[in-house]
Parts: structure tokens; sequence; C-alpha cells
């Protein structure tokens, strides 16, 4: 797992990973996956992600610490609690995610 740049914090070596079932909403972000919604947003993320010393992204579990971290999903990424719609002609049920990740330190 992740290790902290925070001095004299620990981050635990291992985190769960549950194989069933597999995950509803993405859990991992890489520069490619930066939104092209204008042509100055996707410059301005991915010269925030560029930057000397970087925005950390070591995948899921990523500590926040003293430099930038990129945790994803954020804190409203990922499943909603907002419900889910069953359909019962298809057997499957609907549920609602977010892309969003969370930059912070």
């Amino acid at each position: 797992m992740p290790k902290s740049d925070e001095p004299g914090e620990e981050t635990w070596p291992t985190q769960p990973f549950p194989i069933k079932p597999p995950p509803i909403a993405r859990d991992r972000f890489l520069p490619s996956d930066v939104a092209k919604v204008t042509p100055e947003q996707q410059k301005f993320c991915e010269a925030l992600i560029a930057q000397e010393g970087g925005v950390r992204n070591s995948g899921p579990y990523t500590p926040y610490g003293v430099k930038l971290s990129l945790n994803f999903p954020g804190m409203f990424g990922g499943g909603n609690w907002g419900g889910v719609s069953f359909d019962p002609q298809l057997g499957y049920i609907f549920a609602n995610t977010q892309d969003l990740g969370t930059i912070f330190k």
C-alpha cells in the first residue's frame, strides 16, 4: 500500500480489495483520464498533475500528506448512496456513480 510522506505517520501495510462483486465505479486515475471539457481546463489540470514535485497518485488508498495527493475516487466520487433502480425484466440493478477525484495535502 502507498506509504505516507507525513513525518511520524505510518500507513497500514494492507487494505481490503474485495474480489466479488467487481467495483461499480472506477478506482484509479491516470493522467490520460483528465477531462477535455475545454482546452483551458485540460491544460490547467494537466499542468497541475505534472507540476514540480507532482501530485501524488499511488492508486487506491493514496494517503494525504505533505505534498498534494490525488485520491480517486475522492470524497464525492465512487458509488453514491442515493438509491438504486431495478429492472425486473433484465434482472439488473442500476446504481449511480461519479468519477470525481479529490486533491488535498
